[in-house]
């Protein structure tokens, strides 16, 4: 319904093996961040399974912020929202405010991107595995302060590793992409990987 709240405690996770479709309107986006900024919720995901892999998803006007990813159920799951082996539309959605892991990842199954942002995420942004998809009117930004800088350098050190972020990750898929922005990346905005056709236009 538009204007739905869903303050995610803590740690928690929404899991559907059933089709999902929410609605928000420009005016009345459907907001799902965490409900304690400071302490991430894990996951939001959509699971195919043999009788629901064929009838489309549906997200729109959707403000999702305040997740890490994370092992639920025995599956892991690398985003905050995560579509595997399903049929999907996602549009006029914002992502932001990521702390950990990615803000979506798309595993198998065919999805058209429409008209998001993604800003302000501490990963990888997006990333694409063993799908079909189509990204039209996406605008990736990268925005770091000078603490996050700081932060990220202390982290390279821990870990003996540059901290890099990609725009948009892609492996294995075949992917088209076109009136899309990709801006303020220090590392690469569009990564293509192993297996993978993409047209850019």
């Amino acid at each position: 319904q538009a204007g739905a709240h869903f303050k995610m405690a803590p740690g928690t996770s929404f899991i559907s093996f059933s089709n999902i479709h929410i609605h928000g309107t420009e005016k009345e986006p459907v907001i799902i961040e965490a409900a304690d900024r400071r302490k991430p919720f894990k996951v939001w995901a959509v699971n195919g399974t043999n009788s629901n892999t064929t009838a489309e998803n549906m997200f729109e006007f959707i403000r999702f912020s305040g997740s890490s990813g994370g092992i639920v159920m025995g599956y892991d799951y690398p985003a905050g929202f995560n579509l595997r082996d399903i049929q999907a539309r996602i549009q006029h959605c914002t992502f932001s405010g990521i702390e950990r892991g990615h803000a979506l990842s798309v595993v198998g199954g065919r999805v058209f991107l429409e008209n998001n942002t993604y800003t302000d995420i501490k990963n990888n942004f997006v990333k694409l595995a063993f799908v079909k998809a189509r990204l039209t009117g996406n605008r990736f930004e990268e925005k770091t302060t000078e603490e996050d800088e700081e932060e990220d350098e202390e982290e390279s050190i821990e870990t003996g590793q540059a901290l890099k972020r990609d725009g948009l990750e892609i492996t294995n898929s075949e992917v088209f992409i076109g009136n899309s922005r990709f801006l303020n990346f220090k590392d690469k905005a569009l990564n293509i990987g192993e297996d993978s056709r993409c047209g850019v236009y």
